[in-house]
């Protein structure tokens, strides 16, 4: 692993999986895919963890795609196919794994982050999260499927009536019943998502 991603068993059976780049919110670069599925397939496979919190480190969760970085990572369409493929490999990863997925969400969580935020078993998000999928207004569609199943949601969030059709979404609206994800207070932080600061 590159230290984009970083695993801690924190005890009691949990395992805390953080992106690590907070200086660019936590967004998306190949060593990052790769590092995310080490951990949460090295977490699922360990007959201690009963349970995997997934969380970003500093003030985002994910902020999508490096766009720093884009084009490296979509040069040709074999290699944008291949980059799309290894996103959707980590939904794979937290949906066909046998341990529960915890989101511990903060700050903002936008394209390929929030798909990821859909498909934990279960997501808390501080008061104020940001959730959005950009590729809505650029007219493409949604990587790894979501608007196309969105009653097969296994997360807090449902894409029906909220980031799938374009507009951002604060956590705590409600747009229609289990639309948003649940909020805690921002002084009251799971300790393993850190401060945000």
């Amino acid at each position: 692993m590159t230290g984009t991603v970083v695993a801690e068993n924190v005890g009691d059976g949990v395992c805390v999986v953080t992106l690590n780049r907070p200086q660019r919110l936590n967004a998306i670069v190949p060593e990052l895919l790769e590092d995310l599925i080490a951990a949460l397939d090295a977490a699922d496979r360990d007959p201690g963890v009963r349970a995997i919190v997934l969380t970003g480190a500093g003030r985002a969760f994910c902020s999508g795609d490096d766009l720093k970085d884009f084009g490296s990572q979509a040069g040709d369409e074999a290699s944008t196919r291949a980059y799309i493929e290894r996103i959707q490999d980590v939904t794979r990863t937290m949906t066909l794994g046998d341990t529960p997925v915890v989101g511990a969400i903060r700050g903002w969580a936008v394209g390929g982050g929030l798909e990821w935020v859909i498909n934990c078993d279960f997501t808390v998000a501080a008061a104020g999260t940001r959730f959005f999928f950009p590729e809505v207004s650029w007219g493409v569609f949604v990587t790894g499927g979501e608007a196309s199943s969105p009653d097969h949601a296994r997360g807090a969030l449902r894409c029906g009536a909220g980031p799938c059709l374009g507009p951002s979404v604060e956590s705590g609206e409600r747009r229609r019943p289990h639309a948003a994800s649940p909020c805690a207070r921002p002084t009251h932080r799971c300790p393993a998502a850190g401060s945000g600061t």
